[in-house]
């Protein structure tokens, strides 16, 4: 194992750069409810109004860090041009229709609905890890981070589904 992610957190606070600094362990980090709460200790350090809300971007720089860690773990095995489609699907659910469509020219159907089932099952680890974080504002902004990736992988299993009934219809 390399840096954990609070290490990088500190070097690299802006999320963009957290982001890019992180990308390079290619999720090869540990990510076990202590490490969350370390991540979480820092970012509360490095944006202090964060705390019971008072500034809203910071909250949000939170949540964005907290998806970029779950992010990396999840892909950790993904090629980066694969990563770089599931990233834009993470931030923006709509455009997965389309993204699969992207995703199907790189991995036939079968491969990337067992994907799907693999992303599931080590986002139930994931939020398993989350569970066992006390509750307070660190726990809070882990429940928020990961709440985008059940409804990202649920829109992808229809999608897949659409698009490989229109493949099939087309032939």
């Amino acid at each position: 194992m390399t840096e954990s992610p609070a290490a990088y957190l500190k070097k690299l606070p802006a999320p963009d750069d957290f982001k890019k600094g992180l990308r390079e362990l290619h999720g090869s980090f540990s990510f076990e409810a202590d490490d969350m709460m370390e991540l979480g200790n820092v970012y509360f350090e490095l944006y202090p109004d964060a705390a019971q809300h008072r500034n809203n971007d910071q909250v949000l720089a939170g949540y964005e860090i907290v998806r970029i860690c779950i992010f990396e773990k999840l892909m950790e095995d993904i090629l980066p041009g694969e990563k770089d489609i599931w990233w834009l699907m993470v931030k923006k659910s709509s455009d997965v229709p389309q993204r699969i469509r992207e995703l199907l020219a790189l991995r036939n159907p079968v491969e990337l609905s067992e994907l799907g089932d693999d992303l599931k099952k080590k986002l139930k680890s994931i939020q398993r890890k989350i569970e066992e974080i006390p509750h307070g504002e660190v726990r809070e902004r882990f429940m928020g981070g990961v709440a985008v990736f059940p409804n990202t992988l649920y829109l992808f299993d229809l999608a897949i589904k659409k698009a490989v009934g229109e493949k099939q219809g087309a032939q």
